[in-house]
């Protein structure tokens, strides 16, 4: 969904060393269908019926015959929010992406900042969560952690940016820095709970 309108011991231990130690290891299991869940189908704003694993946050599935065309549209992207308190409203002119820390000079940009101020590249790419067809894979017959997605998790898209490069690079990253940290818009329902956030080895955030 663009906001922009563009777009898991012990006690396995030693089950598993008695196993080897006789010489029989235990297969994992897949599971082939799952009859606990069936996931509604829902129709989002600005969204096909999809199949929706929550509808707070939305976890949505794209639909697998979906996958014959190379590009997957917007309207039956995949959508993976973490935290329930999602903006449903953007204001493109109060907006700023701010980029602080180990910089020489931090910066607060605007949308036109970002379209006026550096070069716009376009990439197709696959994006996929790396929960993606979680339901069907088990190493013990049990579900593992996590959003129990099917395999619709993933789409292929035309995304059209600034490099990270470029920004780190117009900040002026630091000799000391190490990560770069991203977080959403996206809040916790309760203060106590951390926010989602990510991060990257600054070598990588420097490739290009």
């Amino acid at each position: 969904m663009d906001q922009f309108n563009r777009r898991n011991f012990l006690g396995a231990g030693l089950i598993l060393g008695a196993s080897t130690l006789f010489g029989k290891e235990t297969p994992k299991k897949i599971i082939t269908e799952s009859r606990e869940f069936t996931p509604p189908v829902i129709a989002f704003p600005e969204k096909k019926p999809l199949k929706t694993i929550s509808d707070r946050p939305p976890l949505l599935e794209s639909p697998r015959d979906i996958f014959t065309q190379p590009i997957t549209p917007n309207d039956q992207f995949f959508v993976r929010w973490h935290m329930p308190d999602i903006p449903t409203y953007i204001d493109l002119n109060e907006f700023r992406l701010q980029i602080q820390g180990s910089v020489e000079t931090p910066l607060s940009l605007s949308v036109d900042d970002l379209k006026s101020k550096f070069e716009p590249v376009e990439i197709t790419s696959v994006l996929q969560c790396g929960g993606n067809s979680r339901k069907y894979y088990a190493a013990t017959g049990q579900a593992t952690h996590g959003v129990q997605w099917g395999h619709g998790a993933m789409g292929c898209a035309v995304w059209k940016g600034v490099r990270l490069k470029d920004l780190l690079n117009h900040a002026g990253v630091k000799g000391s820095a190490r990560w770069v940290g991203v977080n959403g818009l996206e809040k916790p329902a309760m203060d106590e709970t951390p926010k989602f956030f990510r991060e990257i080895e600054i070598d990588e955030a420097l490739s290009g």
